[in-house]
């Protein structure tokens, strides 16, 4: 007989609820406990859940006929791929605030970079007009002494 959907969700969430009350005071029960269950053991896999991408996966157990250890298999792997991801998020997360602090050294030395140019014009700007005053200064002087005809023009 085939259970419909309906049915197959009933049955897991009674396997929940057993599960919940099981695992309220037994958090260190070991998995010897579970396989030496005289209840026979069955999951029913709504059609949702690709069999294949499971077995692909975890290719050491059988999702078609999910044992204790099947269920075990899962949940380890499960943990690893959460530590994983956090890992992972670290990493990320490392790799944006070393971004972040190269954005920011980089913007310091433009902005550094901005400073000197800054003052490199101004001191440039500065020694145009003193030379333009020792020309300005030349110019008259020797006006002076042409007006005192001590030098001739050429």
């Amino acid at each position: 007989m085939v259970k419909t959907r309906r049915k197959s969700k009933a049955a897991a969430a009674a396997a929940v609820a057993a599960s919940e009350a099981d695992h309220d005071g037994a958090s260190t029960q070991g998995t010897e406990d579970i396989s030496m269950s005289t209840h026979p053991f069955t999951i029913p896999i709504p059609i949702d859940i690709d069999i294949d991408a499971l077995a692909n996966i975890i290719p050491e157990v059988s999702f078609t006929n999910p044992t204790p250890d099947t269920i075990v298999a899962v949940y380890r792997l499960l943990l690893a791929q959460v530590a994983e991801n956090d890992a992972t998020q670290r990493d990320l997360e490392d790799a944006r605030a070393a971004l972040d602090r190269r954005d920011i050294e980089l913007d310091q030395t433009v902005q550094d970079g901005e400073t000197k140019s800054q003052d490199l014009e101004s001191a440039l700007e500065s020694v145009q007009n003193e030379l333009n005053a020792v020309k300005n200064d030349r110019d008259q002087i020797r006006r002076g002494l042409i007006m005192l005809g001590m030098i001739w023009i050429h």
